[in-house]
């Protein structure tokens, strides 16, 4: 006789079947919690059916079955040391999951790494039980974030090139008898992708000598604008000089030529709190606007 159903499973009780080429007379069920060491009669089958629910708390059962031939002798009980014909692990509990990355109300760059890092515990746990996946709509759509993996990791992980402030990040364990943990942050956190962008409204020479640039920005991200750059050259984009930088972000922009040249082009580069800078490249970058001494 054997035995069949599956090896883990999520409830109790759970439906076993039996399966014996020749009529019986009995047909015992006995199992064991320790690998076989020791042996204990769990119960006599029914042979009106061919099924059975077995009941129990969770853990791993091993199981033999003795019969008794409708002619002949019966046969001899396991005793220590017989193997299980059948393991069946009940496992009712889902995942332990945790992941220490703060993610609550932040904002991260699009194209900026993000260290990532979990745990998942369970006493039955496949080689790679984790899913990860994304979304940047409020839940209503989730990417998957890589393959799926294992049960401790980390990674560096790089948000898409999306603007948005209702982005979530999902963990999805399952364990071998199909429990499932999911752990999503509490609160939206934010993906910038929108630089912020300068346009030049005009220059003009004041009563000081000085040269004023006029202009308007446009910052439509989260992260702020920290302060303006201004560079400047005298030959048309080829060399590009730094010439300071305002913290008050109001325009104009005043520029005190270094010397009498003729003609000075003009680059204003505005700096966020984070995040690369937009500096003009020498023999690369066109002025913004120029400006000519007479």
């Amino acid at each position: 006789a054997r035995l069949e159903g599956p090896q883990y499973s999520a409830a109790s009780p759970v439906p076993l079947k039996w399966d014996c080429g020749s009529p019986l007379s009995f047909l015992k069920l006995w199992l064991t919690r320790d690998e076989g060491l020791s042996w204990s009669l769990f119960q006599e089958l029914d042979l009106k059916t061919r099924g059975f629910p077995f009941s129990g708390p969770d853990g791993r059962y091993g199981m033999r079955l003795s019969a008794v031939p409708a002619t002949g002798p019966e046969e001899s009980p396991p005793r220590a040391g017989s193997v299980p014909q059948y393991y069946l692990v009940i496992d009712t509990l889902p995942p332990r999951v945790e992941l220490p990355v703060e993610l609550d109300g932040r904002v991260f760059l699009a194209g900026e790494p993000i260290q990532v890092a979990w745990r998942c515990a369970d006493d039955n746990l496949p080689p790679y039980p984790v899913q990860l996946t994304f979304s940047w709509d409020n839940g209503k759509t989730w990417l998957p974030v890589g393959s799926r993996e294992p049960g401790n990791g980390a990674f560096p992980w790089t948000p898409p090139p999306r603007h948005s402030p209702d982005c979530f990040f999902r963990l999805t364990a399952e364990d071998l008898a199909g429990n499932t943990t999911t752990w999503t942050n509490a609160k939206p956190f934010a993906i910038d992708n929108l630089n912020p962008s300068i346009e030049v409204l005009g220059t003009r020479l004041n009563a000081e000598g000085q040269i004023q640039i006029s202009y308007r920005m446009s910052s439509p991200g989260f992260i702020p604008v920290r302060e303006v750059s201004l560079f400047y050259t005298t030959d048309r984009g080829a060399h590009w000089e730094y010439f300071g930088a305002s913290q008050e972000l109001e325009t104009p922009f005043l520029f005190r030529p270094p010397s009498r040249q003729e003609e000075y082009g003009f680059f204003l580069a505005p700096v966020r709190e984070r995040g690369p800078r937009q500096n003009p490249i020498n023999g690369s970058t066109a002025p913004q606007t120029a400006f000519r001494l007479s």
